[in-house]
């Protein structure tokens, strides 16, 4: 074994890896992906820097499978099944305000933008292919906005659902238009490149089958049992999938990135949520072990020397200038009249943000001499900078999500109307009353927490100064069920309402309610269920009922790998809090102090609101999407 080389350089590595972590999860505020500091690290020790890592042919194998599985778990960000349902649903009525169609219009626009962006740069540098630029500059990081999206809990909001999409396509769509570009400088012929329509058609086909095939239950006993032994067979035939699209583009003589991400697509698809136990497995072993190796080795490689001259440092600001300019433009422009001024600049630098994906393919571009190489160490530094700046301007725009709890309208001043709102405002929930008659307001309890509108609660028009918004829930609980009916579908159809909730007299309307996304509530069955709940379990209803400033029944699920398995007794930020019961699956587990608690549970519990915001924090995902930060 004596041919083998220092392994001095791969602990230096393998040291940036661990401790920048470490580092960055102190400034949690400033939400500075860990890629970054990876980058910037890896320059110290790097050429830029104190040249410490030498030429290494394990480093380079070990860059070039980080590479690898970097693209790779890209592709698994990809949910092509919410893709296909986004879709349903469009007309001409609703067209310019269904997320799939906007992001697609964002994402062409961004195209063209960056087209025009590549011929201005070619100005500075005359070797610049525009195109190569262009679709390098459209690129995005899903794995940068997805958890972002998700901690601030807006992925079910237009903006949320927007910037996924947005993603996604730029995503997806680039990786494919830059294989052809590749393929195309390369002088390869146009029957090669058909090849690629062959190679997703196999992966459509391995798609379909794998449903399939996951549905055959003496297949599911074979696999189980060796998913979560020491065979972890689910992870091997993740890895393999991986590598036999990586041969099949190799093959095909194409960039293998194309491969590795159309894999990761599928494993996505087959492996679920994103909190099940093959995810949380090729996290931990990707972004655990291979693709910190790539992103480091992209730091200490980069030799931003060339960029040290005033016309490359124009070069540099041009670049970047041009990077942010093509996502806010067509964001603000196209989303502006549906979200807002604020929310669609905000949505335009939060997809603004490049890390891995830009890197990747500006390294790729550049080791193909498509680009020179203060281009590439440009194209480098914009995307630590995007990674570093645009999520922290998108939160200074967007605020708190804590201070944007859900508001609720009521339609409808009369005795239940009055009630609720009342109820609202005593757990501090910001209610809109609504109703034409100004007689009603004058039973309202006065309280800071209830807005009173004045109007026809199913005109647009009444909502003129307090527009209902997609995270709103909006109730109709007038006497007149076309009234409620109407009033609820506007919310739906008109303000996007994540709930529509109507008062429903005559039980034959039911079925009309529900094919229209409404919420039916009916009196009669209402009132005979907690009569029924008063006689049979008079302690939950007291329970549900008068908790109200003191502890209140909260449910939470798990998705924090790190507290997978640990006892509830060791849960710190549990408090004072009482967990009442677990739902694991379809069984239900009366908790102890030795129970461990699971991913995906569900905990029932009796907290404080200071619990509540503790143990949410503690439950989050947000362990494991600090990890896809790269």
């Amino acid at each position: 074994m004596s041919g083998h080389g220092s392994f001095i350089p791969i602990l230096l590595i393998s040291a940036t890896a661990f401790l920048i972590p470490l580092i960055f999860s102190r400034f949690k505020r400033l939400q500075v992906p860990c890629v970054v500091g990876e980058i910037v690290v890896g320059m110290v020790l790097g050429k830029a820097g104190f040249n410490w890592v030498p030429q290494s042919g394990a480093i380079d194998f070990l860059q070039f499978l980080g590479f690898l599985f970097l693209i790779f778990m890209s592709g698994m960000e990809i949910d092509i099944t919410g893709i296909s349902t986004s879709l349903k649903g469009v007309n001409r009525r609703n067209f310019m305000r269904k997320p799939i169609v906007v992001a697609s219009l964002i994402f062409l626009s961004t195209l063209l933008l960056a087209l025009a962006s590549g011929y201005g740069i070619r100005l500075l540098q005359p070797s610049v292919k525009p195109i190569i630029l262009a679709l390098l500059l459209s690129t995005s990081a899903l794995g940068i906005v997805f958890p972002i999206i998700k901690e601030r809990d807006e992925v079910s909001t237009p903006l949320g659902q927007v910037a996924i999409l947005s993603a996604v396509l730029a995503d997806f769509g680039i990786l494919t238009l830059f294989t052809v570009a590749l393929a195309g400088y390369q002088g390869k012929p146009m029957s090669q490149l058909l090849l690629i329509f062959v190679l997703f058609v196999i992966a459509i086909i391995i798609f379909f089958a794998g449903r399939g095939v996951a549905e055959i239950h003496w297949i599911h006993r074979l696999f189980e049992p060796l998913a979560h032994s020491t065979p972890q067979i689910k992870v091997r035939g993740a890895v393999l999938l991986m590598f036999a699209f990586v041969v099949l583009t190799e093959l095909a003589h194409f960039e293998v990135l194309l491969g590795a991400f159309i894999a990761g697509a599928l494993v996505g698809e087959f492996a679920g949520d994103e909190h099940s136990a093959l995810r949380v497995k090729l996290d931990a072993l990707g972004y655990g072990f291979f693709i910190p190796f790539f992103i480091i080795m992209i730091g200490v490689r980069l030799d931003i020397t060339p960029l040290l001259q005033p016309r490359a440092i124009l070069l540099m600001v041009s670049i970047l200038v041009f990077a942010v300019a093509v996502k806010v433009l067509p964001a603000m422009l196209l989303t502006h009249g549906w979200l807002g001024w604020r929310k669609s600049t905000a949505l335009g630098f939060l997809i603004s943000n490049r890390v891995s994906l830009l890197v990747a393919a500006s390294q790729l571009a550049y080791e193909s001499h498509l680009i020179a190489e203060d281009v590439n160490a440009g194209l480098i530094l914009t995307a630590v900078v995007t990674a570093t700046v645009c999520p922290v301007i998108y939160t200074r725009l967007m605020g708190n999500p804590r201070e944007r709890r859900s508001r609720v309208f009521v339609v409808g001043a009369g005795r239940i109307g009055r009630a609720l709102a009342r109820r609202l405002s005593l757990h501090g929930i910001h209610t809109f009353l609504v109703d034409k008659d100004p007689e009603q307001f004058r039973k309202v309890v006065d309280s800071p927490s209830i807005t009173l509108v004045s109007g026809d609660g199913t005109q647009p028009q009444t909502y003129a100064i307090y527009p209902p918004a997609r995270e709103d829930i909006f109730v109709a609980v007038t006497g007149d069920d076309q009234v409620n009916m109407t009033a609820a579908s506007m919310a739906r159809e008109q303000f996007q309402c994540s709930r529509a909730i109507a008062r429903d007299n005559n039980p034959d309307n039911s079925p009309k309610f529900k094919a229209m996304g409404i919420v039916p509530m009916q009196l009669k069955n209402s009132a005979a269920l907690t009569l029924e709940n008063l006689i049979m379990r008079p302690t939950i209803i007291n329970l549900l009922t008068d908790a109200i400033g003191r502890r209140e029944p909260v449910e939470l699920a798990v998705h924090n790998p790190m507290l997978d398995g640990l006892p509830i007794r060791e849960l710190s930020a549990r408090g004072d809090a009482l967990f009442i019961v677990i739902r694991r699956g379809d069984e239900f587990v009366v908790p102890h102090g030795e129970e461990p608690l699971r991913i995906n549970d569900h905990v029932l519990m009796l907290c404080t609101s200071q619990e509540r915001i503790r143990l949410e924090e503690a439950f989050s995902d947000l362990a494991v999407h600090g990890l896809q930060e790269a």
